[in-house]
């Protein structure tokens, strides 16, 4: 055989080789962004619920405390008006 049909016969194999993985590295490429998309969108699902929880939770302690204060001044109001 000649050196031109060797050539051309690890040409052909070599591209035969890089196609196949090209093909392989860019679905690997795509489920690693994929991947990556999804565990952003988890953690921004996770943020959002730990801050509506301190959301709710706050709100309710400051409601909590305003209706202590509306409470005691509404007390304070009534005893100074009945025993003054």
């Amino acid at each position: 055989m000649c050196v031109h049909v060797y050539v051309c016969m690890y040409v052909c194999v070599w591209m035969y080789v890089r196609m196949h993985a090209g093909g392989f590295l860019a679905i690997l490429l795509v489920f690693r962004t994929d991947q990556a998309y999804e565990r952003f969108w988890e953690g921004r699902r996770q943020v959002v619920t730990y801050l509506v929880g301190y959301i709710i939770l706050f709100t309710s302690c400051w409601l909590h405390i305003m209706f202590v204060i509306m409470f005691q001044n509404s007390i304070f109001l009534y005893i100074t008006k009945t025993h003054m």
